[in-house]
């Protein structure tokens, strides 16, 4: 008899090291299969609806059911029935059932409906021996069922977050002007745009180690016909953290004799993220 209280604990721990970074398409293979050998079950597999009509067999042990097709509505139906909880077949149903050429020989089935993004994916597990259910497997099997939801959840969030994240650098690197921003901790460590990594002569743009963005800006800055007079207005300008300047002239010399409008302002969100940020305009030659 399968121990379902030791399965619900072994998948929980199991699962546990996936990592967010992984492929999300990896991860109901990767569930199922440890499904499996914990379980004991002969049969592992997952139906996918893929449309209205079809929904189709994937990731079977044994690999021979891959690819085969069944009728989307009925496999709703059924899911709807059940009120997409999981399902527990001690003896599999010989009349009306759309799994009948998956689940030939077997005695036992336990069917599980995942939800990823906005498609079911249905977990089936098969026992060719009749199998018997203690009073722990409705919990068991809820928990194996969150479990893969959860993860599948926040690996999405994940994902969706790593888009946004890659569209708002990818609009600060093609910004016309140079942009550097500084945290406030001991490290100084920060982020630097594609004009910025040019104009500060930075190995590549993006994240810096710590302390590069604020000696490059102090090398500039003494590339200033008016470096005294920069000196002074940094003492004064930026005092305090919560300090701000605006159209701050550094009029650079040799080589690259240029006019530069800084702006530097304090960033500070939720206490989480402090530090400061540099815009950076070319004006005029000098």
């Amino acid at each position: 008899m399968v121990n379902w209280e030791q399965v619900a604990i072994r998948f929980a721990n199991q699962t546990g090291t996936w990592e967010h970074d992984n492929d999300i398409a990896g991860f109901l293979p990767y569930s199922i299969g440890i499904l499996r050998k914990i379980s004991g079950a002969y049969l592992s597999l997952r139906v996918v609806i893929e449309d209205d009509a079809v929904s189709r067999v994937k990731d079977a042990n044994p690999s021979f059911m891959n690819g085969m097709v069944l009728d989307s509505k009925a496999v709703l139906e059924l899911l709807r029935e059940h009120q997409y909880k999981v399902i527990c077949w001690k003896t599999i149903p010989e009349k009306h059932n759309l799994f009948s050429d998956i689940l030939q020989a077997l005695s036992t089935a336990v069917i599980i409906p995942v939800k990823k993004r906005d498609t079911y994916h249905i977990v089936i597990l098969g026992w060719m021996e009749p199998q018997s259910f203690n009073d722990f497997f409705d919990d068991a099997a809820l928990l194996i069922q969150k479990r893969m939801q959860e993860i599948l959840a926040q690996s999405k969030a994940d994902q969706e977050l790593q888009q946004r994240a890659g569209h708002m650098l990818a609009v600060l690197r093609t910004l016309p002007y140079s942009l550097v921003y500084i945290d406030d901790d001991s490290t100084a460590s920060g982020w630097a745009n594609r004009r910025a990594t040019a104009l500060l002569q930075l190995k590549e743009f993006g994240f810096q180690e710590p302390g590069i963005l604020p000696e490059a800006l102090e090398k500039l800055r003494e590339q200033a016909i008016n470096k005294e007079q920069l000196r002074i207005e940094m003492s004064q300008r930026l005092s305090s953290s919560s300090s701000k300047v605006e159209n701050w002239i550094w009029s650079l010399g040799s080589p690259l004799n240029i006019t530069l409008a800084v702006t530097c302002m304090p960033v500070v969100e939720q206490d989480i993220i402090k530090g400061r940020l540099w815009i950076i305009r070319e004006e005029t030659a000098v």
